[in-house]
């Protein structure tokens, strides 16, 4: 897994992507856990994927917040 800092919050909060999966695959997705507001489900899921077994066969970038 690789994790990269790609901005900040308008807080200035520092936002993380991470990376799973297989480099190079024919299919790149993202997920995201917030795009505004405060709802604490897309957050979770995207940890969830975070934290699952290995991901395959997909170059995969989940940004929890």
């Amino acid at each position: 897994m690789e994790q990269r800092r790609i901005g900040a919050s308008v807080e200035h909060r520092p936002i993380f992507a991470y990376r799973l999966g297989s480099l190079g695959a024919a299919i790149t997705a993202v997920v995201l856990g917030n795009m505004h507001g405060n709802g604490p489900a897309g957050v979770q899921v995207a940890r969830a994927i975070i934290a699952s077994p290995a991901v395959r066969g997909i170059d995969l970038w989940v940004i929890p917040r």
